[in-house]
């Protein structure tokens, strides 16, 4: 057992771990109209790595199950993805709270 876990075991009973997941945050591509230098992801105009919709749709079945509050949906620039509304719309129905971060 190393400093860090002994102090931490005396300051709790218990071992350290989440109750749960208050949001999810998902990076769906790396591609952006601008090319910032503090990126990052680095984003660009000429990335084109996108989310597959079948992941999305792994992220929409996974929500409930977190029973995360808020999904937070960031890329390089989210809203270039051609299936963001569907996304977005999907996530409101689960009664999720979506914040995109462009």
């Amino acid at each position: 057992m190393n400093d860090f876990e002994a102090r931490a075991k005396e300051a709790v009973a218990d071992e350290l771990r989440s109750i749960r997941a208050h949001i999810l945050q998902v990076n769906i591509g790396r591609k952006c109209n601008l090319s910032c230098n503090h990126c990052h992801v680095e984003a660009a105009p000429e990335r084109d790595e996108m989310m597959p919709r079948e992941v999305m749709e792994a992220v929409i079945r996974t929500a409930p199950v977190l029973a995360c509050e808020m999904v937070d949906i960031t890329g390089g620039a989210p809203e270039l993805h051609p299936d963001i509304r569907w996304f977005i719309e999907k996530l409101k129905r689960l009664g999720k709270a979506v914040q995109l971060r462009t």
